[in-house]
């Protein structure tokens, strides 16, 4: 099931959190650093660790503080690449396989790549809407896709999008 709501995504309670993180792993929009250090400081190490990673990259940590025990860090764009619709189309594919290879049954998607400067609303919503309807046809988890996006044009745009 996709479900399209008008929520902050830190305020939705599943069993994973797709978060939109540039190569180097650090959030690329308000909230999606405020999960970051909301998550705790040992996520953050655990990040820090890890490099610098390619666009598409999707890497699984716990959720530390926040209310989901998993954060998939999705990598939408590095120094070498920038933000363009097939890196994120690839970093939403790795991470719904993360989101099954980690068995969560449900998982909050935030749009990756939605914001002003980045990617065109409509595209987007589109792609992201045929590719998690793929998946969720080919995998048994997750079985609830959680969209959260803002009101108004974000919101009327994905909700016309849904197959």
């Amino acid at each position: 099931m996709i479900r399209v709501l008008t929520a902050d995504p830190l305020s939705l309670v599943a069993d994973g959190l797709v978060r939109p993180v540039g190569g180097d792993l650090e959030g690329i929009h308000g909230w999606s650093r405020d999960a970051g250090v909301r998550a705790g400081p040992d996520v953050l190490r655990r990040l820090e660790g890890m490099g610098e990673l390619p666009v598409g990259a999707a890497v699984v940590t716990p959720g530390g503080r926040l209310p989901v025990p998993y954060l998939i860090h999705a990598v939408l764009f590095s120094r070498e690449e920038p933000l363009s619709t097939p890196g994120a189309l690839r970093a939403l594919k790795n991470a719904l396989r993360r989101a099954s290879e980690w068995e969560m049954a449900s998982l909050i998607l935030p749009p990756l790549g939605l914001g002003a400067g980045m990617l065109d609303t409509e595209t987007l919503a589109s792609v992201t809407l045929r590719e998690v309807e793929r998946h969720l046809a080919e995998h048994p988890v997750p079985s609830e896709v959680s969209i959260p996006v803002r009101e108004g044009f974000e919101e009327s745009v994905f909700r016309g999008a849904l197959p």
